[in-house]
């Protein structure tokens, strides 16, 4: 793959494992032909971007939505320097979800906000970008619902520990999971997160895949590392 150059900002929220693990998954699994593609809470664009350089043979269209208006700068400039066309929107995207009349989608990806860390951090952009009040569950998921095709898919990483809500959720808004990896650190250690591939109205039983350890024997794993090289990311950073 053409290597893909990001800028995303020095201070603030920043892309992890998370999303090129989410952009592998979304690749392998989502089983996309073309069709209208949404990335929720777009950060740098990073999920969007990457997933579009990749589907270039397909007819495609991208729309990225983040309620920060920094990560939205920050997505239309690496939109243009990786020569993709995107439509990026600054708003909330419950709200936006809710009042949306326009175009329904093949595929939602989304690295959403799911961390619970009972405190405030002193960078308001790491705050807005990591912690699930800032985008309840429930509301995210009945909102991908309402704004996918028939037998459309929701791509997304959540905290594990949530599963029992996340399944709830799915089945209240005809969301079927139909394959699920869970993340682990490193052997030893309980899975801390796990991508999960939802589609609309679909009777598909659901799949375990394998799970993938970020490290091994203390090192990157050797599947991590490829997912890595398959990204070919260069990061910049500005402020």
């Amino acid at each position: 793959m053409a290597q893909m150059i990001l800028y995303q900002s020095k201070t603030g929220y920043r892309y992890n494992s998370d999303s090129l693990f989410l952009y592998d998954f979304a690749l392998r699994f989502a089983n996309f032909k073309g069709g209208a593609l949404l990335d929720v809470g777009c950060g740098c664009g990073i999920l969007g971007l990457l997933l579009a350089r990749d589907f270039r043979d397909f007819a495609f269209s991208l729309t990225s939505i983040d309620i920060s208006p920094l990560n939205t700068t920050i997505t239309a400039k690496n939109a243009k320097l990786n020569a993709i066309k995107a439509q990026i929107i600054c708003a909330d995207f419950i709200s936006w979800a809710s009042e949306f009349c326009g175009q329904k989608f093949s595929l939602i990806i989304s690295n959403p906000p799911f961390y619970n860390f009972g405190f405030e951090s002193a960078n308001s952009h790491r705050n807005l970008a990591r912690e699930n009040k800032n985008m309840d569950l429930n509301d995210f998921i009945k909102s991908c619902s309402r704004l996918l095709l028939p037998k459309g898919k929701l791509v997304f990483c959540y905290d594990v520990r949530f599963l029992d809500m996340i399944i709830s959720a799915l089945n209240a808004n005809k969301l079927k999971l139909n394959k699920m990896r869970l993340i682990y650190p490193k052997e030893q250690k309980s899975a801390k997160t796990a991508l999960f591939l939802c589609a609309k109205s679909s009777r598909s039983p659901c799949e375990i895949i394998a799970p993938l350890y970020a490290n091994l024997n203390e090192i990157l794993s050797d599947e991590a590392k490829e997912i890595y090289k398959k990204a070919s990311l260069k990061s910049i950073d500005v402020d």
